[in-house]
């Protein structure tokens, strides 16, 4: 599932694990996080059931607008749930030579350029082919802006 990019998510019942007191359920629970955090050290973003919903929330209910130029286009992202470290993908058709985020208070963020296949962490943004990824803070109002 990870190979393919795939979501997981761990759940089991604390008497499961806890195995009235022989903790077997707990040293098969940390064998397997051993061997996904050995196998996939950079691959997995660990998240609580409440993160997975309060994410899901932003991305469900995150509306954009798109304004365009001959050499930019800016996406404006509202959405009443903020998130740290967001990731949106969308098409285009050039490449693009900068990204920059600007927040709800008019700060704005360069946002800097990573390899293909790697991870995306806060404040970058990769294309492979015609598909932008970007990862920023999400606010109630903010402006992604491409430059062409």
């Amino acid at each position: 599932m990870i190979a393919a990019r795939s979501y997981m998510v761990f759940y089991k019942h604390w008497g499961i694990v806890y195995d009235g007191g022989q903790e077997t359920g707990l040293k098969i629970l940390r064998e397997v996080l051993e061997r996904t955090r050995r196998f996939y050290p950079n691959d997995i973003q660990w998240m609580t059931c409440g993160d997975i919903a309060r994410y899901y929330a932003a991305s469900k209910t995150c509306r954009m607008t798109r304004n365009g130029a001959s050499n930019s286009v800016s996406v404006k992202l509202e959405s009443p749930f903020a998130w740290p470290g967001f990731t949106v993908s969308f098409q285009t058709d050039r490449p693009i030579k900068q990204l920059v985020a600007q927040t709800d208070a008019g700060e704005k963020k360069i946002q800097r350029p990573v390899r293909t296949g790697k991870r995306l962490e806060l404040g970058t943004w990769r294309q492979d082919g015609r598909t932008v990824f970007a990862c920023f803070d999400l606010g109630a109002n903010t402006v992604l802006t491409m430059t062409f």
